[in-house]
């Protein structure tokens, strides 16, 4: 990579990475409330905190009655909720400057109540705002994929059995299911088959100084491995297979 690339490259904040100091700070609130009364309302809220970090058009209606009806109870957590949501408005407009207008009319509508559990989010719009803008310079891409990848690993080492972090990596690597293999056409010298006319030929450019080997090139597919194929791995790990 020349200099001038190097310079070229921009620090990009992976959305990811800001908006779930949101969620961070919105589960902070829930287990506040759930603190306050463990008896009544922390079992249920406990239970419920995989539904709050959902995007609200991600819920089915049964998921949505679950989180409508606790954020009803209680304003605090309704409120956080919204700020949640609201984060994810920064990413949806076009440029940097509309992204940063948007940001600060979020920052501005945190209610101080909600001041402590929000700074982080804060905090690194201000530390990083070059960084978190470069996203709407050019082709807006994120580390989604390779965050729910490494989500489902760790899953998946967390609950299995039986196995060190060296066998399960060894099982994804090298399991014959989940290779990618491609044919691959490439150049090859192989040795002519000649016709009974052709050697008299051969042996007349012979005499007059002109040497034929007797080889020719052709083009000849192999089986060619790329290994594993992510996508593939990651129905895998969803699947009971694994």
């Amino acid at each position: 990579m020349s200099t001038e690339e190097s310079e070229a490259l921009k620090i990009v904040v992976d959305k990811s990475h800001v908006v779930s100091k949101a969620n961070a700070a919105l589960d902070a609130v829930r287990r506040g409330i759930g603190k306050a009364d463990p008896k009544k309302q922390g079992a249920g809220l406990k239970k419920a905190h995989e539904l709050f970090d959902k995007r609200a058009a991600d819920l089915n209606d049964e998921q949505y009655l679950t989180v409508s009806g606790w954020l009803n109870s209680f304003p605090l957590l309704a409120t956080a909720y919204d700020l949640k949501e609201r984060l994810y408005k920064v990413y949806d407009v076009e440029t940097k400057e509309e992204a940063w207008g948007e940001y600060l009319v979020w920052e501005a509508s945190i209610p101080d109540e909600l001041a402590k559990p929000f700074r982080p989010v804060k905090t690194a719009f201000r530390n990083w705002k070059e960084w978190i803008l470069n996203y709407f310079d050019d082709h807006r891409i994120t580390n989604a994929f390779t965050e729910s990848f490494n989500a489902k690993v760790r899953r998946v080492y967390r609950d299995g059995r039986g196995y060190t972090f060296e066998r399960l990596r060894a099982k994804v690597l090298f399991t014959d299911r989940l290779q990618r293999r491609v044919s691959i056409q490439e150049k090859v010298r192989v040795k002519k088959k000649q016709r009974f006319e052709e050697v008299g030929m051969a042996r007349m450019m012979f005499c007059m100084g002109s040497f034929d080997d007797g080889y020719e090139t052709k083009i000849k597919p192999r089986p060619g491995n790329l290994g594993t194929d992510l996508p593939t791995l990651l129905l895998f790990l969803d699947s009971d297979d694994f």
